[in-house]
């Protein structure tokens, strides 16, 4: 979702969502240090790439997705120093 980051602005207002989870879904936190990681030609990793691991690898541990994404992030920026935090997190609800 885009907006406001949470906390930053005391009055902001914030559009909500409900979603019902089942056993087995998984919910991924992530800073935009991972999306707009950039390559040597400026190109954003992007939404569309994260979703694709996570898509192509749901049946992992959270732990080992987390892995697969930093490890596909560092692939896609080879040697291109990042100036930005580089945060994810899976929940996964499993009863």
């Amino acid at each position: 979702m885009a907006g406001i980051p949470p906390g930053l602005f005391v009055d902001a207002g914030y559009e909500t969502l409900t979603v019902r989870l089942e056993p087995g879904d998984c919910v991924m936190l992530c800073s935009d240090g991972i999306i707009e990681a950039q390559n040597a030609r400026f190109e954003d990793f992007g939404i569309e790439r994260l979703m694709a691991i996570c898509g192509a690898r749901g049946g992992l541990s959270p732990e080992q997705l987390v892995r697969q994404i930093f490890l596909a992030v560092h692939d896609f920026t080879h040697v291109i120093q990042q100036h930005d935090d580089m945060a994810a997190a899976i929940l996964r609800l499993d009863f």
